[in-house]
């Protein structure tokens, strides 16, 4: 059995074309992946501090500078980006809260979370929680891993508070 050359060819555009799409959708992301990060290590550099460890979820990212215990946070909303950032050494405990409501179907309950935050509560009680939001149902489409890296970090910064 052979294959002419026209065959291969349109085999070889088609496949293009249809990879065309992811390979546009992988660039996007790692354009805007590279600015989120250029723009937390800023502001890591205003604390003198240095991202050593980092993730990425959708329009938000958070760095932790190992060696000084800082935690940073940044959200990007529309055109405006939103810092945070918190000390662990003046940091209690570390949790994930999630608001949610269950609204009842014919099917049975179906769960809705509305706001997904990281929240800081600190050592001294004058001082405000902080609280890193990483969903709110108002302003994000959908859900992309949020309450998974939040739940991840809340554990891997309550390991650290315990050891400063």
């Amino acid at each position: 059995m052979e294959i002419d050359l026209g065959t291969t060819l349109v085999g070889v555009v088609g496949l293009a074309l249809f990879a065309l799409p992811f390979v546009y959708d992988y660039r996007n992301r790692k354009k805007k992946e590279k600015l989120l990060f250029q723009s937390l290590n800023g502001i890591a550099q205003e604390h003198n501090c240095k991202i050593s460890q980092y993730e990425f979820c959708s329009d938000i990212i958070i760095g932790l500078d190992e060696s000084k215990n800082f935690v940073f946070f940044l959200k990007k909303r529309r055109e405006n980006f939103i810092s945070q950032h918190a000390d662990l050494s003046e940091i209690q405990t570390c949790y994930t809260a999630k608001k949610a409501r269950t609204i009842k179907t014919k099917d049975g309950n179906l769960v809705i979370i509305d706001r997904i935050e990281l929240c800081f509560t600190p050592t001294n009680n004058r001082m405000n929680e902080i609280r890193f939001e990483f969903y709110y149902k108002e302003l994000n489409s959908q859900l992309i891993g949020q309450l998974q890296l939040a739940d991840k970090w809340a554990k891997q910064l309550n390991e650290r508070i315990k050891n400063i």
